[in-house]
């Protein structure tokens, strides 16, 4: 049977990259014994044996495993999902920091029982429940947090990145990772979105 799709490649689009469609690969990797082998394992013959670039390797290895079952979609090595919501916006990278570690601009994405000094180390709880650490903060780029669902055995970490583009533009975006299933991974893209919903209406107006 053919294989139109594995995750959000398709058949033609790997065709394109490789030269071959999804049934090629997967063949033979699986007449290779790659069900066997570990994901650096594939990688590397893929590398070596059939020269894909290195985009095509990740690929090409992500879609074996989840195919035949050894890796769950989306899921990293480590058996992890990522939430990542992203905004272009028409104002200036440092306009953009400069309001998120404000205290009107934190209210706003961390929806805070009470403001924090944007800085290591310091703790923080909001309104929706969600409790955590800041632990690193790189001026005018990144705040990274441990963060932690009430309802959750392990911490996550989410970081809020800022990132300057051409003519006075600008990037944001949340980046949550370590969560430990789908529904974890779509209920922070959703938290994300609507802080979202929240916090770019007030920066496009500034």
């Amino acid at each position: 049977m053919t294989i139109k799709k594995i995750g959000q490649i398709s058949a033609d689009s790997v065709k394109k990259g490789t030269g071959h469609d999804w049934d090629f690969w997967i063949e033979k990797l699986t007449k290779s014994g790659a069900r066997a082998w570990s994901h650096q394992e594939i990688v590397k013959v893929l590398a070596s044996k059939f020269r894909l670039s290195l985009w095509w390797q990740q690929w090409v290895a992500n879609g074996f495993e989840v195919q035949l079952g050894l890796r769950v979609e989306g899921a990293n090595l480590k058996g992890r999902f990522a939430a990542t919501v992203t905004k272009s916006l028409n104002c200036s990278a440092s306009q953009v920091w400069k309001f998120v570690t404000s205290p009107r601009g934190q209210a706003l994405w961390l929806n805070g029982l009470y403001a924090v000094k944007i800085a290591p180390k310091n703790f923080f709880e909001t309104k929706d429940g969600y409790f955590g650490e800041i632990r690193t903060v790189k001026k005018a780029n990144r705040i990274r947090l441990h963060w932690n669902h009430p309802e959750w055995e392990r911490k996550s970490v989410v970081s809020l990145n800022v990132i300057a583009r051409p003519k006075g533009r600008s990037l944001i975006y949340f980046q949550h990772d370590e969560l430990i299933s789908a529904q974890q991974k779509l209920e922070m893209r959703k938290h994300w979105e609507l802080v979202f919903k929240r916090l770019v209406p007030v920066l496009i107006s500034k």
